[in-house]
């Protein structure tokens, strides 16, 4: 476990990739504002606190560029 603030990281940031790309989709439709990740097969060491950086292509005022959420699994 490492402790990054007040977020307690269980898994290492490195490997995020590795163990969710085999099972993780992100889902959009183009010029909508919305968009869902989709795990599979969610386990509990899926639980902790993801984070989305969006890259615009084309950038103005009400772009948000990172969104964090907290993921529990119950």
């Amino acid at each position: 476990m490492k402790i990054v603030g007040n977020v307690r990281l269980y898994w290492p940031i490195l490997n995020i990739r590795t163990f969710l790309c085999s099972r993780a989709v992100l889902e959009y439709l183009q010029d909508s504002p919305e968009a869902y990740l989709v795990i599979e097969k969610v386990d509990l060491k899926d639980e902790g606190l993801y984070k989305c950086d969006v890259t615009y292509v084309n950038i103005h005022d009400d772009c948000k560029g990172v969104n964090f959420i907290n993921f529990t699994t119950l």
